[in-house]
């Protein structure tokens, strides 16, 4: 938003974080674990805001939301169910010029204006697509919860109450519970990749949360056609290429083949499949777009969401991969 300060509330399975946002740019982002509770988290929200001392602010948060009822109707790794979460949100502080799913946000972020599949691999799993910079509206919010698509019959049991899905293999909420339920030490996600090299209960953890996060993107591929898919979130950020190659490698086997576009002039093209090319991610981590984002959405009102009936197709049916980071 340009001229005026805006605060950004970003609400994720594990962190709170925020940002104070000037002429468009990112001055500060903070964090903070995420309180477990509805009354601690409204009470943290509410802090954070009063806090940065700025009257217009965004909040995007992991959840269906409903934006119209101020609602969030569903969030997996939230205590967050049918909860009016704006008219609790009302006692406490000004309501939000913006009030969206945090992946919604992320998406129209990392598209800048085109078209690409966005995949979030954190405490959660999520995917959506922006076309021409815009999600596409549908009659409900579950659009692109991919981690809950059933990876496993009989499968282990996910947050959500059903088992086999996604999110119980690939997401590190899952991933801590595995190693709950073994009595095991909880690890980061960069120790488990180590761990995996000479533990073998360790290293199925690590194959089952490849082929996952793999099923997960060669269904929102074979889904939305995006052209490319990007790959974010902080499990994602430190498996980087172990996690790209499983990605790829789904993709080749799961996604009916195309022939492959013409390399980007851009940055050099890593090829390791007919299918899908990667190129190098920014250095700088692009989590920070989600705030732009949302100061862009409160200056023009609805850049999110585009009706379906205007979107126009994709550009390519192979999916080219890049690497980001930020967080569900």
């Amino acid at each position: 938003m340009r001229g005026r300060p805006f605060f950004a509330v970003d609400v994720g399975g594990s962190w709170v974080k925020s940002a104070q946002i000037a002429d468009g740019l990112v001055e500060r982002v903070e964090r903070e674990r995420v309180a477990t509770s509805l009354d601690g988290l409204v009470a943290q929200v509410g802090r954070v805001v009063t806090d940065s001392e700025t009257a217009a602010w965004g909040l995007c948060i992991a959840g269906l939301v409903d934006a119209e009822r101020g609602t969030v109707q569903y969030a997996a790794n939230l205590p967050l169910r049918e909860t009016p979460l704006l008219g609790f949100l009302a006692a406490v502080t000004p309501p939000p010029r913006v009030f969206v799913n945090d992946l919604v946000a992320a998406t129209v972020g990392e598209a800048g204006g085109g078209t690409l599949a966005l995949l979030q691999v954190g405490t959660g799993i999520a995917g959506r697509c922006a076309v021409d910079g815009r999600i596409a509206s549908w009659s409900g919010p579950h659009a692109g919860e991919v981690g809950h698509l059933r990876f496993r019959d009989n499968g282990l049991p996910c947050r959500c109450g059903n088992s086999g899905c996604v999110e119980a293999y690939g997401a590190w909420g899952g991933i801590l519970e595995r190693y709950a339920h073994a009595k095991r030490p909880a690890p980061t996600p960069a120790s488990l990749l180590q761990e995996a090299e000479g533990d073998v209960w360790a290293r199925g953890v690590l194959e089952d949360a490849l082929e996952s996060i793999g099923f997960a993107a060669a269904a929102l591929v074979a889904a939305w056609d995006p052209g490319t898919l990007r790959i974010g979130g902080g499990v994602a950020a430190e498996w980087s290429e172990t996690l790209l190659e499983a990605v790829r490698a789904s993709l080749s086997e799961s996604v009916l083949p195309a022939s492959p576009p013409a390399p980007r002039s851009s940055a050099p093209a890593l090829v390791t499949q007919p299918h899908c090319w990667a190129w190098p991610s920014s250095p700088a981590l692009r989590s920070d777009l989600v705030y732009a984002n949302m100061c862009s959405c409160e200056e023009e009102r609805q850049p999110f969401f585009t009706p379906t009936s205007t979107r126009s197709s994709p550009r390519s049916s192979s999916a080219t991969i890049l690497a980001s980071a930020g967080g569900r």
